[in-house]
C-alpha cells in the first residue's frame, strides 16, 4: 500500500490515491507551485524523487525556459485572439513570459514532466501547460482549463 513520503532534500510528498501521485510543495522565486510524482507505486516514487532533488539545481532554468516557450508558440494567438480588455496593445515576448506563475510541475514515472502556469489573465484565467519530454525537448504549449 502506498503512503506518505518524507522526502530528506524534497520535503513532504503527500499520497493522494484518487490520483495515484505524491505532491509536496515547491518554492519557485519565493513563491510555492505544487510539485507533482506519478509513479506506479511508492518504491518507483522514491527513486523519482530522488532523481528530481539530484536535479533541483537545475529547475530555475528549466521554469525559465518553459516561460520562453510557452511565449514563442502562444504570443502570436495571445496577440491575435486574446486581446487585454484594458489594452489592445501587442504584448513583447518579455512581458508574456513575466505574467506567467508556476502553479505546478508534475514529473511521470519516465521523467517527462508537466509545467503549468497561472497565465496572469493573458487567457482571460486560464492555465498554459507546457510539456518538457524524456530528451529534455520542450513539445507542447497549450491553453488548459
Amino acid at each position: 500500500m502506498n503512503s506518505d513520503i518524507e522526502h530528506p532534500v524534497l520535503g513532504m510528498m503527500r499520497y493522494d490515491p484518487r490520483f495515484s501521485d505524491w505532491n509536496g510543495i515547491l518554492l519557485d522565486d519565493g513563491k510555492t507551485a505544487i510539485l507533482s510524482v506519478s509513479a506506479l507505486d511508492e518504491a518507483s516514487a522514491r527513486q523519482l524523487l530522488d532523481q528530481i532533488a539530484a536535479q533541483l539545481p537545475l529547475i530555475p532554468d528549466r521554469i525559465r525556459a518553459a516561460k520562453h516557450y510557452a511565449a514563442s508558440q502562444l504570443l502570436t494567438l495571445k496577440n491575435e485572439s486574446w486581446p487585454d480588455i484594458d489594452d489592445d496593445t501587442p504584448l513583447s515576448p518579455q512581458q508574456f513570459v513575466d505574467r506567467l506563475t508556476l502553479d505546478s510541475l508534475s514529473f511521470q514515472d519516465d521523467f517527462s514532466q508537466t509545467l503549468t502556469f497561472a497565465d496572469g489573465d493573458l487567457f482571460y484565467g486560464h492555465v498554459v501547460q507546457v510539456s518538457l519530454e524524456t530528451d529534455g525537448q520542450f513539445s507542447r504549449a497549450v491553453i488548459a482549463g
